[in-house]
């Protein structure tokens, strides 16, 4: 197949085959060679070679002067990258990864600056325990002496979601303009700023590689929904639930992006009059097994905490209510033009009774945090859109703290927007579902850009693939009959 697929048919898959491997191995060439040098950039700046949360890490070092985030190198024990990221989700992820290899469990190390020796730990389930689960893992198998180890391993689970993001774009498109998608994902500058820096040890990326593949299932199921037989249906939607399942154990959110993607999946079925019969069949499946893959975990918090949940920060959305409802002066200097507490702002008159009744965790107080929160919107409509619309660009385009972050940003929405607009939903709803929820999910949230790196990594580039076989393959001019004949009698 040489062409791309009429705009009002769906698409179709390309078939997959040994001829990948030349292109696999030419990305995987150029990824060595990128990673030495994001290696040396470490080595070099430290946790700033993170240019979109510098501003946060001075706010980190400014609160206590025994915090160092430049200092921090691959030669540096997993300690030293916990205590001089201290107070950030990285550091918290490692102090897990430490209690966990030092045989306490899924706990918190409680080891700070000022006290870097402890040995004690508090049992934890603020966060989902993947992320330091594998921190942990790692430091059992190789050490803590230094982190060179997890390093590799972060640089081949980057390379596995380039890999991902090839067979995502070869559902839609050939060798060379998959390959292509495959350079853009590689090169993609806002992740690799992001993740190769202070986000080697964040959650972010370790959910990455299942959402990838998810995507491509997602994907594959809907190009052949036609002519998929039963158990087939069974199989991919068992596992795309296993696969988002998996990633809420890096952080819980990303389940509700599997729940997301079904949705879409059925809706674009009826609008488009595709076999609800098996699209119903399929999400049914998928959302069963995502809870059996969750259950255990849930029914070990529910024991030991009382809470039949994935993690204590986003049950009842505490940790969506505190930051909407958080201290404006600390925040802003966190998440730096993040439009962060909007709820403060809206409603400075009752922030304060409302931050004290959130300390409790009840779910009485988020949910009076949500009633307050709407009320101050009904309240202030002009006012919130306002101060939503002043830092929406964080979210899509970065926090404009370095030039080739914010241009490579720009042009791949504008990429994705001529997209949208060539070919609506000829192709499916797949590639719309992450930046779909994302519009959704803004209306509330405050705007950190590594919220939409996923964007970035794995809808952009095939978007970008899809736009470039489309104009390889148009329509050539051909000469008129007139103009023809004229060179033929001549």
């Amino acid at each position: 197949m040489t062409s791309l697929q009429n705009a009002n048919q769906p698409a179709r898959a390309y078939p997959l085959g040994r001829q990948e491997i030349p292109f696999l191995l030419t990305l995987l060439l150029i990824w060595i060679v990128l990673a030495i040098f994001l290696a040396w950039r470490i080595d070099r700046y430290g946790a700033y070679a993170s240019h979109s949360v510098e501003r946060g890490l001075h706010f980190y070092y400014s609160k206590n002067s025994l915090v160092r985030p430049e200092s921090l190198r691959l030669h540096k024990g997993y300690k030293e990258w916990a205590l001089n990221l201290y107070g950030t989700d990285p550091s918290e992820y490692t102090r897990v990864g430490l209690a966990w290899a030092d045989g306490q469990g899924i706990a918190l190390k409680n080891i700070s600056p000022e006290n870097p020796d402890s040995q004690s730990a508090t049992p934890y389930w603020w966060q989902a325990p993947g992320t330091g689960f594998f921190i942990g893992l790692f430091i059992k198998l190789f050490g803590r002496q230094h982190i060179w180890s997890y390093f590799i391993f972060i640089c081949w689970l980057y390379f596995s979601c380039v890999t991902a993001t090839y067979l995502l774009a070869r559902q839609y498109v050939d060798r060379k303009c998959a390959f292509a998608a495959g350079v853009l994902s590689l090169f993609c500058v806002p992740v690799l700023d992001y993740f190769f820096g202070v986000g080697v040890f964040s959650a972010d990326l370790l959910a990455a590689f299942p959402i990838s593949l998810a995507f491509v299932v997602a994907s594959q199921f809907w190009n052949r929904l036609e002519h998929i037989a039963s158990a087939p249906v069974i199989f991919n939607a068992t596992a795309l639930g296993a696969l988002f399942a998996i990633a809420s154990y890096f952080k819980d959110g990303y389940v509700t992006l599997g729940i997301w993607t079904l949705g879409c999946l059925v809706v674009c079925g009826l609008i488009q009059k595709r076999p609800i019969r098996k699209l119903l069949i399929f999400a049914g499946i998928a959302l069963l097994t995502m809870l059996i893959i969750q259950v255990p975990w849930r029914l070990r918090n529910q024991s030991s905490f009382g809470q039949f949940a994935m993690c204590q920060s986003t049950l009842n959305g505490y940790a969506l209510w505190a930051q909407t409802w958080g201290d404006p002066d600390v925040y802003d200097r966190w998440c730096w033009n993040g439009g962060t507490c909007i709820g403060s702002r809206l409603a400075p008159e009752i922030a304060p009774q409302i931050r004290q009744e959130l300390l409790s965790l009840s779910k009485e107080s988020c949910h009076d945090a949500m009633r307050a929160y709407i009320e101050a919107v009904a309240k202030h409509p002009l006012a919130a859109l306002r101060f939503k619309l002043r830092t929406y660009s964080t979210l899509w385009l970065g926090q404009n703290v370095h030039t080739l972050i914010y241009a490579w940003c720009l042009i791949s929405c504008i990429a994705f927007l001529a997209f949208t607009v060539r070919y609506r939903l000829s192709f499916g709803p797949v590639l719309y579902t992450f930046p779909s929820l994302m519009l959704c999910a803004s209306l509330i949230l405050h705007y950190e850009h590594r919220y939409t790196l996923f964007f970035y990594q794995f809808i952009t580039p095939v978007a970008w693939a899809v736009l470039i076989q489309g104009w390889a393959s148009r329509p050539r001019r051909q000469q008129s009959a007139p103009v023809a004949e004229k060179v033929a009698v001549s």
